[in-house]
């Protein structure tokens, strides 16, 4: 079983424990789910309704980060830091990924990611919660598990890509301003006049055609 299917599994067992009628689609539980590596350990939680949502424990606040809120994050940090994360994608792209675990239900399941960021940082969002870039880095890699773990159950080829291509080529285009990140995302109809990705919202959907990926050379970038 995929860590997917646990979390589903749960799922449904909370719904036949409160009697949940079937055509009842508010119904969410509430899921701790912790990313392990090396000597880190770093707990979220998973908000399972129809679909699942990942949220960051802050003291008592509970932060979801859509897409583009992380690669504005990113973009916001310094060059160097800008630079590490994008070298990570890339090679957890290229199938180069560092080897990490979750924590569910008292299993453990075998993922690869990124590495945990390497130095004593952290970052203000929203002015209020302060998140560590190790933490951070955690949340990540639960992400790229997720997506990794639905392309093995859906047998959708390249699903594990569709956010890490996302991530690469926006954070290149928008921080080395370099001409490959910008002809890719002409080509799969972004709106490259678009000066912050803050406003990308509606165009954030030309990512979900997996066809992109077609379009997408890795090689450029290495």
């Amino acid at each position: 079983m995929e860590f997917l299917q646990a979390i589903d599994a749960i799922y449904s067992k909370r719904r036949q424990e409160y009697n949940v009628p079937d055509n009842n689609k508010d119904f969410s539980c509430h899921i701790p789910v912790e990313v392990r590596k090396g000597t880190y350990s770093f707990l979220f939680e998973v908000r399972k309704r129809e679909k699942a949502k990942l949220f960051l424990l802050l003291g008592k606040q509970k932060v979801y980060l859509s897409d583009i809120q992380i690669i504005n994050i990113i973009l916001a940090m310094g060059k160097d830091d800008i630079d590490w994360f994008l070298s990570q994608f890339i090679m957890l792209y290229l199938e180069k990924g560092a080897p990490f675990q979750i924590a569910l239900d008292g299993k453990l399941y075998d993922c690869k990611g990124i590495e945990i960021y390497p130095g004593d940082k952290s970052f203000y969002w929203q002015s209020d919660s302060e998140i560590d870039y190790g933490y951070f880095t955690g949340l990540l890699n639960l992400i790229f598990g997720k997506d990794r773990c639905w392309e093995e159950i859906s047998k959708t080829k390249g699903f594990s890509k569709k956010t890490l291509y996302k991530y690469i080529s926006l954070i290149d285009y928008y921080h080395n301003h370099t001409e490959r990140s910008k002809s890719f995302l002409k080509q799969i109809g972004y709106p490259v006049s678009i000066e912050n990705p803050e406003r990308i919202n509606k165009a954030n959907q030309v990512f979900d055609d997996l066809k992109c990926l077609e379009k997408f050379d890795i090689s450029l970038y290495m």
